[in-house]
Protein backbone atom coordinates (compact mmCIF):
# COMPACT_ATOMS: atom_id res chain seq x y z
CA UNK A 1 0.00 0.00 0.00
CA UNK A 2 1.39 3.57 -0.97
CA UNK A 3 0.38 6.76 -0.56
CA UNK A 4 1.05 9.19 -3.73
CA UNK A 5 0.04 12.67 -4.18
CA UNK A 6 -0.28 14.04 -7.74
CA UNK A 7 -0.92 16.86 -10.07
CA UNK A 8 1.08 19.24 -8.75
CA UNK A 9 1.47 19.44 -4.23
CA UNK A 10 0.04 22.98 -4.37
CA UNK A 11 -2.74 23.65 -1.85
CA UNK A 12 -6.01 23.45 -2.82
CA UNK A 13 -9.12 25.64 -2.23
CA UNK A 14 -11.62 22.26 -0.99
CA UNK A 15 -10.30 18.99 -0.04
CA UNK A 16 -12.36 15.87 -0.86
CA UNK A 17 -12.41 12.83 0.84
CA UNK A 18 -13.91 10.30 -1.82
CA UNK A 19 -12.87 6.84 -0.37
CA UNK A 20 -13.78 4.66 -3.47
CA UNK A 21 -14.36 6.46 -6.56
CA UNK A 22 -16.05 4.27 -9.78
CA UNK A 23 -14.56 3.09 -12.73
CA UNK A 24 -17.71 3.73 -15.37
CA UNK A 25 -17.42 2.15 -18.79
CA UNK A 26 -20.67 2.45 -20.86
CA UNK A 27 -21.97 1.35 -24.22
CA UNK A 28 -23.98 3.48 -26.16
CA UNK A 29 -25.42 3.08 -30.01
CA UNK A 30 -23.88 4.98 -32.67
CA UNK A 31 -24.95 5.38 -36.35
CA UNK A 32 -21.54 4.03 -37.25
CA UNK A 33 -21.83 1.01 -34.26
CA UNK A 34 -20.90 0.90 -30.83
CA UNK A 35 -19.48 4.03 -29.02
CA UNK A 36 -17.79 3.12 -25.98
CA UNK A 37 -16.93 6.06 -23.02
CA UNK A 38 -14.97 5.41 -20.06
CA UNK A 39 -15.07 7.70 -16.88
CA UNK A 40 -14.33 8.56 -13.38
CA UNK A 41 -17.39 8.56 -11.35
CA UNK A 42 -18.99 8.35 -8.00
CA UNK A 43 -20.01 10.88 -5.66
CA UNK A 44 -16.82 12.97 -4.84
CA UNK A 45 -15.59 12.67 -8.49
CA UNK A 46 -18.94 14.37 -9.91
CA UNK A 47 -18.11 17.19 -6.85
CA UNK A 48 -14.86 17.32 -7.95
CA UNK A 49 -15.69 18.06 -11.31
CA UNK A 50 -18.42 20.53 -10.25
CA UNK A 51 -16.22 22.67 -8.88
CA UNK A 52 -13.61 22.16 -11.39
CA UNK A 53 -15.84 23.75 -13.77
CA UNK A 54 -16.26 26.75 -11.57
CA UNK A 55 -12.20 26.85 -11.16
CA UNK A 56 -11.99 25.89 -7.74
CA UNK A 57 -9.16 23.80 -7.16
CA UNK A 58 -9.72 20.60 -5.87
CA UNK A 59 -7.71 17.57 -4.10
CA UNK A 60 -9.52 14.31 -3.74
CA UNK A 61 -8.08 12.06 -1.25
CA UNK A 62 -9.40 8.28 -2.28
CA UNK A 63 -8.42 4.32 -2.07
CA UNK A 64 -7.06 3.65 -5.64
CA UNK A 65 -6.91 -0.61 -5.72
CA UNK A 66 -5.80 -2.12 -8.58
CA UNK A 67 -5.96 -1.80 -12.22
CA UNK A 68 -9.21 0.09 -11.73
CA UNK A 69 -7.67 2.42 -9.54
CA UNK A 70 -4.66 3.15 -11.91
CA UNK A 71 -6.85 3.55 -14.34
CA UNK A 72 -8.80 6.12 -12.61
CA UNK A 73 -6.00 7.90 -11.72
CA UNK A 74 -5.10 9.00 -14.65
CA UNK A 75 -8.87 9.94 -15.57
CA UNK A 76 -9.19 12.13 -12.72
CA UNK A 77 -5.52 13.83 -13.71
CA UNK A 78 -6.19 14.39 -16.91
CA UNK A 79 -9.66 16.94 -16.02
CA UNK A 80 -6.90 18.70 -13.08
CA UNK A 81 -8.10 17.26 -10.01
CA UNK A 82 -4.94 16.56 -7.95
CA UNK A 83 -4.93 13.22 -6.56
CA UNK A 84 -4.06 12.02 -3.05
CA UNK A 85 -4.30 8.15 -3.48
CA UNK A 86 -3.93 5.86 -1.20
CA UNK A 87 -3.13 2.80 -3.42
CA UNK A 88 -3.71 -1.37 -2.91
CA UNK A 89 -4.49 -4.31 -4.90
CA UNK A 90 -7.59 -5.82 -4.67
CA UNK A 91 -10.71 -5.11 -6.73
CA UNK A 92 -11.93 -1.48 -6.78
CA UNK A 93 -15.71 0.06 -7.80
CA UNK A 94 -16.53 -0.54 -11.36
CA UNK A 95 -19.68 -0.86 -13.46
CA UNK A 96 -20.14 -1.71 -16.81
CA UNK A 97 -23.66 -0.36 -18.71
CA UNK A 98 -25.20 -1.43 -21.84
CA UNK A 99 -27.19 1.61 -23.57
CA UNK A 100 -27.76 0.54 -26.94
CA UNK A 101 -31.51 0.04 -26.81
CA UNK A 102 -32.10 3.36 -25.12
CA UNK A 103 -32.52 1.48 -21.48
CA UNK A 104 -29.67 0.80 -18.91
CA UNK A 105 -28.22 -2.88 -19.23
CA UNK A 106 -26.30 -3.50 -16.30
CA UNK A 107 -23.27 -6.33 -17.70
CA UNK A 108 -21.32 -5.94 -14.40
CA UNK A 109 -21.28 -3.79 -11.14
CA UNK A 110 -18.55 -4.29 -8.24
CA UNK A 111 -18.41 -1.63 -5.39
CA UNK A 112 -14.76 -3.17 -4.81
CA UNK A 113 -13.37 -4.66 -1.50
CA UNK A 114 -13.92 -2.81 1.72
CA UNK A 115 -11.28 -0.49 2.83
CA UNK A 116 -9.08 -2.13 5.32
CA UNK A 117 -8.08 -0.64 8.66
CA UNK A 118 -4.43 0.39 7.59
CA UNK A 119 -5.71 1.93 3.80
CA UNK A 120 -8.08 3.92 6.09
CA UNK A 121 -5.64 5.01 8.77
CA UNK A 122 -3.92 6.19 5.55
CA UNK A 123 -6.50 7.72 3.73
CA UNK A 124 -7.30 9.63 7.13
CA UNK A 125 -4.41 11.16 7.26
CA UNK A 126 -4.20 11.80 4.14
CA UNK A 127 -7.29 13.81 4.56
CA UNK A 128 -5.86 15.40 7.22
CA UNK A 129 -2.70 16.72 5.81
CA UNK A 130 -3.92 17.30 2.24
CA UNK A 131 -7.06 20.08 3.68
CA UNK A 132 -4.65 21.94 6.12
CA UNK A 133 -4.41 24.91 3.77
CA UNK A 134 -7.72 24.16 2.34
CA UNK A 135 -10.73 26.20 2.82
CA UNK A 136 -13.42 23.68 2.61
CA UNK A 137 -13.61 19.93 3.43
CA UNK A 138 -16.12 17.93 1.54
CA UNK A 139 -17.15 14.53 2.97
CA UNK A 140 -18.23 12.27 0.25
CA UNK A 141 -19.70 8.53 0.63
CA UNK A 142 -18.37 5.16 -1.06
CA UNK A 143 -19.30 3.40 -3.39
CA UNK A 144 -20.85 0.46 -1.42
CA UNK A 145 -22.13 0.11 2.19
CA UNK A 146 -19.21 -2.00 3.36
CA UNK A 147 -16.33 0.31 1.58
CA UNK A 148 -15.46 1.97 5.42
CA UNK A 149 -17.49 2.56 8.36
CA UNK A 150 -19.51 5.49 9.57
CA UNK A 151 -17.37 6.23 12.36
CA UNK A 152 -14.58 7.54 10.29
CA UNK A 153 -16.94 10.66 9.35
CA UNK A 154 -17.47 11.10 12.55
CA UNK A 155 -13.91 11.00 13.30
CA UNK A 156 -12.81 13.00 10.66
CA UNK A 157 -15.29 15.94 11.53
CA UNK A 158 -14.29 16.40 14.80
CA UNK A 159 -10.93 16.44 13.71
CA UNK A 160 -11.43 19.02 10.86
CA UNK A 161 -13.07 21.12 12.77
CA UNK A 162 -10.74 21.16 15.58
CA UNK A 163 -8.45 22.82 13.06
CA UNK A 164 -10.90 25.11 12.33
CA UNK A 165 -11.80 23.64 8.93
CA UNK A 166 -15.47 24.36 7.27
CA UNK A 167 -16.70 20.53 7.16
CA UNK A 168 -19.66 19.79 4.59
CA UNK A 169 -20.62 16.24 4.60
CA UNK A 170 -23.06 14.75 1.50
CA UNK A 171 -23.81 11.93 3.00
CA UNK A 172 -27.12 10.22 4.25
CA UNK A 173 -28.18 7.14 6.27
CA UNK A 174 -25.59 6.65 9.52
CA UNK A 175 -22.88 8.50 8.13
CA UNK A 176 -24.61 11.39 8.08
CA UNK A 177 -25.88 10.99 11.64
CA UNK A 178 -21.84 10.30 12.09
CA UNK A 179 -21.05 13.08 10.67
CA UNK A 180 -23.35 15.47 12.64
CA UNK A 181 -22.56 14.36 16.41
Amino acid sequence: MRQRRKKGDDLSDVTILAPSPTLTVTVEDHPQGSEIHVHAGGQGVWQARMLRRLDVSVTMCCVLSGGIGRTLQHLLEDEGITVVAVEREGRGSAYLHDRRQGQRIVIAEEEGDPIDRHARDDLYGAVLHSSAESKVVLLSGPAGEATVPADIYRRLTIDLRTEQRLVIADLSGERLRAASR
